[in-house]
Formats: C-alpha cells, structure tokens, sequence
C-alpha cells in the first residue's frame, strides 16, 4: 500500500496536466505562427530579394507580409492533431498573392 499511494498520486497529477500539454499559451503560438510566417521560403522568396521589413497581426489566422512596396496576406490553417496525442496546434501557412503599390 505505500508504494500504491504515492503511484496512484503521481498517476492523478500527471493525468491532469496532460490536459494542459493540449494547447499553447496564445502568447507561445502567435510566436509559433511568426516564426512559421518568417521561415517560411515561398513567402521569402514571393518578394523578389526585397527582405521581409513587418509581419503584422489582422486576426485570428490572418497576417500581413511586407517588404518595400509590396505585402501579401498569409492564412494560419488548423491541421487535426492525430488521435488521441495532445500537444501544440498543429497549422499551415498559406500565403496568398503579392500586392504592389507603385509610389
């Protein structure tokens, strides 16, 4: 029995945290979707050697690229996470069409 106690107790509090494990903060994955947005190559290399200079937030899962005169909105799409494994959001980014504005 006293080994059965503190099992059953370390059972109990890891189950209820694993609950936690299932999300990020919305602070750790808005970072998760910028650095997504920033590696990403196809976004990179949509501007034409011109650098990303803003990633702006529009709404949930909705960014603003920018780079010189040009920007292109990016969709965070949801992915399902396999059954039954938690863990953080799993996501694309779909980066939609450049857009140039001449001065």
């Amino acid at each position: 029995m006293r080994i059965l106690v503190p099992v059953l107790a370390f059972a109990a509090a890891w189950g209820a945290s694993a609950a936690a494990w299932a999300a990020l903060p919305p602070v750790y994955e808005r970072a998760a979707e910028f650095r997504a947005i920033a590696n990403h190559a196809g976004i990179a290399n949509a501007f034409e050697g011109n650098p990303i200079e803003k990633i702006e937030f529009l709404s949930k899962d909705l960014y603003r690229v920018s780079a010189g005169d040009c920007h292109l909105d990016v969709a965070i799409v949801g992915k399902p996470n396999l059954d039954g494994l938690v863990g953080p959001r799993q996501f694309e980014v779909k980066p939609g069409t450049v857009v140039c504005e001449s001065e």
